[in-house]
């Protein structure tokens, strides 16, 4: 019992403040990879110039698969498998392995790539310790909730620190094709300028190919530690998940997993592949430069609407129970569509209607 002494502590302490809780659980839902997918990138996609914002997907999708690719190597249990006198909550029932933290890792990974590609040095410095304090806050509501210890949340801020900013580098960059200028990731409204139209900031077919080795890796090491262990890890998590949820097996999700979360970043880079093909991005230039403010206000605030309506469309036709490898075709899919959805469509009628 003595292993889950900080977390109970954590629990006892938080839980005294009223409202506690309630802000909380607020907390980590907002930062759980999805829902940052879906309203902070978007968001990023519909304000930022395509550069600054492909380069915080990056980190989101590194950030996440690198977190799910390492929760297979180092199985760290959950509190709320091994400490069943610690309190759970709606949320808490995830499956797959704790260390890392992946809410921390790839919340941190993605705001670091926001804040390192900022256009002046005195914003960097107050978006930072924001980020900082942001961090902290995801950290402490995921041991709250009984869904990680204070070593997995640790671990997860530095390595999303650590992945961020290497998505920010101009050597990932320049592997996937791109080439950089300061008015690319300072100045949105003069995008058009600094490149030539027939040039484009990235490679889509470097974009397919990151996706589709990341999930070949995966497939490698699944299989690897499957043979080994005589069964895949994300069941053996699941089993495990299912024993220690007090709720009930129908409250375990699924869509925690780590196949389902590399599968996700694999499409979500495939559909960003899309948006950099000539035929898509010319429109996408084209609706940066010409839209007035107001149509762009407009799309800010339907594009993260009309995204997470698509996910909760998804999560309600699949159930939670479904097994990991339909989880895992239905997460790339999922992520596929929203990705060019999210700065597709709306940017390109924001060129007609200016």
């Amino acid at each position: 019992m003595s292993m889950c002494s900080a977390e109970t502590a954590v629990q006892n302490w938080f839980g005294a403040i009223p409202f506690s809780t309630d802000a909380l659980i607020w907390v980590t839902r907002i930062g759980d990879p999805k829902y940052l997918f879906t309203i902070g990138l978007t968001l990023c996609f519909q304000l930022l110039p395509f550069e600054r914002a492909t380069r915080v997907l990056l980190a989101w999708s590194l950030s996440d698969s690198f977190n799910a690719l390492l929760k297979w190597v180092f199985q760290g249990d959950r509190p709320f498998w091994l400490c069943p006198a610690l309190h759970q909550y709606e949320i808490t029932c995830e499956s797959g392995f704790g260390m890392p933290s992946g809410h921390t890792m790839v919340s941190t990974a993605a705001w670091t790539a926001f804040v390192l590609t900022a256009p002046t040095p005195r914003s960097k410095m107050f978006e930072m310790i924001a980020v900082v304090m942001w961090s902290g806050l995801i950290a402490l509501s995921r041991v709250y909730i009984a869904a990680h210890t204070v070593g997995q949340v640790f671990l997860g801020s530095v390595l999303g620190f650590a992945v961020g900013a290497y998505a920010c580098s101009d050597s990932l960059w320049s592997l996937l094709g791109g080439t950089t200028t300061k008015a690319t990731l300072d100045e949105p409204r003069d995008f058009a300028a600094a490149k030539p139209k027939s040039a484009l900031p990235i490679r889509s077919l470097a974009l397919r190919i990151l996706g589709g080795a990341i999930i070949c890796f995966a497939l490698l090491e699944l299989a690897f530690l499957s043979f080994v262990q005589g069964e895949s890890p994300d069941e053996v998590s699941y089993r495990r998940a299912v024993v220690g949820c007090t709720a009930g097996q129908e409250h375990v999700h699924r869509s925690t997993a780590p196949l389902t979360a590399i599968c996700r970043d694999a499409g979500a880079l495939w559909g960003l592949s899309l948006l950099a093909l000539p035929m898509f991005h010319e429109r996408y230039r084209l609706g940066d430069e010409q839209e007035s403010g107001v149509v762009k206000g407009i799309r800010c605030v339907i594009s993260p609407l009309l995204i997470s309506a698509a996910m909760a469309s998804f999560r309600y036709i699949v159930p939670q129970t479904v097994s990991s490898g339909v989880s895992a075709v239905i997460g790339f899919l999922e992520f596929a569509f929203m990705a060019l959805g999210m700065a597709g469509p709306l940017r390109i009628v924001g060129a007609g209607a200016a």
